[in-house]
């Protein structure tokens, strides 16, 4: 401590006293030491040993929030995405210990900007966006993992994710019609027709969602009511040369009712040459 006292850019000795306080327990002492002299190594520009002096910091003391947010700082500039909840949890834990709230809320944010696939971190900025009443940061964050989430297993938690968007009022019209059409996937398609008429009224012309209406109301035994859905389907599917589509609604009709004649008269149209060149009106087919 003397030989500091005159040189306090003495690293050789700050380090030896550092190494002393750790042998006799003095981990507070220790980590100041450690810390002023990884101070010195970042402003000279080297923090490559800086970093190495902070992860030994860590080990010193997992909950020490100087060398946490350093290292997770050098993870974000070099990229290292598979680092980075090495370091966040903790630190945000920390951070929340100490009532520093926005100091998580910064370093939140921070990461997701830098590694936006991290959908642990958009959830954890979810919570505390609700918390401060920022409803529409939630619901950025929220679609953004309703529209990622596609793979069979997640299934749940994208179902979970877009009835959280439909009851916060922050649900666009995509997300309602994804949401429905999974809800007719998992055999909840008395979901699926709520939701499916809500947004019919907002675009009575949207064919996908008349389908997959047609679809649900199938399922649920309401035949004349998916008819006309699907009647509806194949009739404007015509007008606008959209075939793929008026054939599956066509196919969908003749499962209903074999002789059904708009769906027989579409489908043989396109055996015969590749789409119908026009249709009158649907009122003049009799089903």
């Amino acid at each position: 401590r003397s030989l500091l006292l005159e040189s306090s850019s003495d690293l050789k000795t700050r380090l030896k006293l550092a190494e002393l306080y750790l042998r006799i327990g003095d981990l507070s002492a220790a980590i100041k030491h450690y810390h002023l002299i990884a101070d010195h190594y970042v402003s000279s520009g080297d923090h490559q040993r800086a970093t190495s002096v902070y992860e030994l910091v860590v080990k010193i003391s997992a909950d020490d929030i100087k060398s946490r947010s350093f290292l997770l700082d050098r993870v974000i500039r070099e990229g290292i995405q598979s680092e980075t909840t090495k370091y966040l949890w903790v630190l945000v834990k920390n951070y929340d210990l100490h009532g520093e709230s926005e100091s998580s809320w910064v370093t939140l944010n921070r990461v997701s900007e830098y590694f936006p696939t991290l959908i642990d971190v958009r959830s954890a900025i979810v919570e505390r966006a609700l918390e401060r009443g920022d409803s529409e940061t939630a619901g950025v964050h929220l679609e953004y993992m309703f529209t990622v989430l596609t793979s069979s297993k997640e299934q749940d938690r994208r179902v979970a994710i877009g009835e959280r968007l439909v009851n916060l009022n922050l649900a666009s019209y995509e997300v309602k019609f994804i949401l429905s059409s999974l809800y007719l996937k998992r055999g909840a398609a008395h979901l699926a027709v709520r939701g499916l008429q809500e947004l019919f009224k907002v675009n009575p012309s949207d064919l996908d969602v008349l389908m997959v209406l047609g679809k649900a109301l199938t399922q649920l035994g309401f035949r004349n009511k998916a008819l006309k859905a699907l009647n509806s389907v194949i009739f404007a599917s015509n007008t606008r040369q959209e075939f793929d589509r008026a054939r599956e609604a066509a196919e969908l009709v003749l499962d209903m009712e074999p002789r059904h004649k708009l769906a027989l008269k579409t489908l043989a149209a396109m055996n015969s040459n590749g789409g119908l060149s026009s249709i009158s009106s649907i009122s003049s087919i009799s089903s």
